[in-house]
């Protein structure tokens, strides 16, 4: 089998509505109540229509060549916008596959990981947050929908920490 490529995720089909995150991206001055309303009126409605795409799917299909990998995996922050420095610290797992799980009525893909490690940077911060434990308890979980770079991971991957929980 041939060594996978990166895969930089640009526009997160995978991404769920948030109303907790409607504004994480408005840049520029404060909200008015009238525009407050409208994004929070617009996310509930787009979360209530939410369902995956066929570019989420395609996604999903094609992350299938890291299964059987030693991966790194860097998840996004809508703070890295700004601060690319304060993104979640990467990490370094084993990949056994994807699944498609139900979670609070959504249907949701994950990449099933083991033995995670963190590769800490001066600024960033831990990944952990960003992780579940599959319901069968076998592997941990990293969504796709925060997902924003994944690849074989490489030798250069050495200045590694124990993932707390792993």
């Amino acid at each position: 089998m041939s060594r996978p490529d990166t895969v930089t995720i640009t526009s997160n089909h995978w991404y769920l509505p948030d109303v907790s995150k409607a504004f994480d991206l408005w840049l520029e001055g404060d909200a008015s109540p009238q525009e407050r309303q409208a994004v929070i009126e617009k996310t509930i409605a787009d979360r209530a229509n939410w369902k995956p795409s066929q570019e989420g799917m395609a996604l999903f299909e094609a992350l299938k060549v890291f299964i059987g990998h030693r991966v790194r995996i860097e998840f996004w922050d809508s703070e890295m916008v700004m601060f690319p420095e304060e993104a979640p610290f990467p990490i370094v797992a084993d990949c056994h596959g994807l699944v498609l799980l139900d979670v609070d009525g959504f249907t949701q893909a994950f990449i099933q990981i083991s033995n995670p490690v963190e590769l800490q940077t001066p600024e960033g911060y831990s990944s952990a947050s960003f992780l579940m434990q599959s319901p069968d308890g076998q592997y941990l979980l990293a969504p796709l929908n925060g997902l924003y770079q994944i690849a074989v991971s490489s030798d250069d991957d050495n200045s590694r920490s124990e993932l707390e929980g792993s």
